[in-house]
């Protein structure tokens, strides 16, 4: 049976870790946690169903450090992270796995996701509904949630945002052009036609006025 010949304590980007030798050859990685859990020693000896286990926890820590990764830079759907890992060439119990651990941490929310792209979008680049809900579905939200993240959402006040920051940096051009140039920057956000003929209508009252 396979017998622990060395283990090693190495640093990565995700920290330390401990290098593990079965019979004179580099087995897995582990956290020097899950070490110490298995009291792994030089010397030991294990089971053909303990070097199994060892390594889908090996396996299963290696792809949460990269999930931690890629939660560092920005919150992501349970699905971006999904495609991520797999790409990555985790095998599908493995991932699985990894994000069932993500979710009891808290770190994979899909609603929580879902309100944060909505408040990114309104905040930095608002965008219709049609658009909005075809971004969220891309990301991987299912149908449902993307209903909830969307429920309250206000078309009409965050075309309207839109529309007035435009409408002062167009206010030297000619009624025509500048109405024409307010119309297709708000389609090209996704904003519905009734809502950009309704928004059109106010802020060139407002400049009338």
């Amino acid at each position: 049976m396979p017998t622990v010949t060395a283990l090693e304590t190495a640093e990565t980007r995700s920290g330390p870790v401990v290098r593990v030798f079965l019979d004179g050859r580099f087995a897995f990685s582990l956290d020097p946690v899950t070490a110490h859990r298995y009291s792994l020693a030089v010397g030991k000896v294990l089971s053909g169903e303990e070097v199994a286990e060892l390594e889908r926890q090996s396996a299963l820590e290696r792809a949460l450090s990269a999930a931690y990764r890629l939660l560092t830079y920005r919150p992501r759907s349970e699905a971006e992270v999904r495609t991520r890992l797999l790409r990555k060439g985790f095998d599908p119990a493995t991932v699985e796995a990894a994000l069932e651990k993500l979710r009891a941490q808290g770190l994979l929310d899909d609603l929580a996701f879902g309100r944060f792209w909505r408040e990114s979008r309104e905040a930095f680049s608002p965008r219709g509904e049609h658009l909005l809900r075809a971004e969220l579905r891309q990301k991987g939200l299912p149908g449902e949630t993307v209903g909830e993240v969307l429920a309250d959402f206000d078309e009409a006040e965050s075309a309207l945002k839109v529309a007035r920051s435009l409408r002062r940096r167009l206010d030297k051009l000619p009624s025509e052009e500048r109405r024409r140039r307010l119309w297709g920057q708000l389609a090209r956000r996704g904003f519905a036609p009734d809502t950009i003929q309704q928004v059109v209508r106010q802020v060139e009252r407002e400049g009338d006025g």
